[in-house]
């Protein structure tokens, strides 16, 4: 079928009616079809048709994915990721990573499914206070954050003496997210 004998309305209302993953897949077939699906695309992410799709499952914290913006040239949607930061503790200074997972809802009983397992790095020697951003990056999924070495909390106020070191705190955020559409088509 020829879609050049169909006026530009009718096909954008055809597109309309299919699911994300379907327009992800037409875009690649032509020229003529890849604007009209991908206006759809980008026109579903303004409404909100991809919200509470994606989540995130950070150390024992999980937060959703809100999307706030399509690329269009890069073919990558952007979410930001509304999260409190996460404490981590630790007892010595060493090399550790942290277990995250991207999650995609399931339309079956709306619950979130891990896609894809990666770590954040926390390197040994980290100074107090000092913040390091980061960016993790695959052909899944692109994120970006921070991870902060925070200063002890000691209480002047016991006078005994501990046998165990205070432990070492780091603050986690992630602060956005990118998906490719063939992420978000899988």
């Amino acid at each position: 079928m020829d879609l050049a004998i169909f006026p530009p309305e009718i096909t954008q209302i055809i597109l309309e009616y299919l699911p994300i993953k379907d327009l992800v897949r037409a875009e690649r077939t032509s020229k003529l079809l890849q604007l009209f699906c991908l206006s759809e695309i980008e026109r579903r992410i303004k409404t909100g048709a991809l919200k509470d799709e994606f989540g995130l499952l950070i150390h024992i914290g999980q937060t959703t994915a809100q999307p706030q913006q399509f690329d269009p040239i890069t073919k990558t949607v952007q979410y930001i990721i509304p999260m409190d930061p996460i404490t981590i503790n630790t007892m010595y200074d060493h090399r550790r990573h942290i277990q995250c997972s991207l999650l995609r809802k399931q339309l079956i009983g709306n619950k979130y499914l891990s896609q894809h397992g990666f770590t954040i790095p926390v390197e040994k020697g980290m100074v107090e206070g000092k913040t390091i951003p980061f960016a993790i990056q695959d052909k899944h999924y692109q994120l970006d954050g921070s991870l902060t070495r925070m200063e002890p909390v000691t209480n002047k106020s016991s006078k005994k003496l501990s046998l165990a070191p205070t432990p070492l705190s780091y603050s986690l955020q992630v602060t956005g997210m990118r998906l490719p559409l063939s992420t978000i088509a899988a």
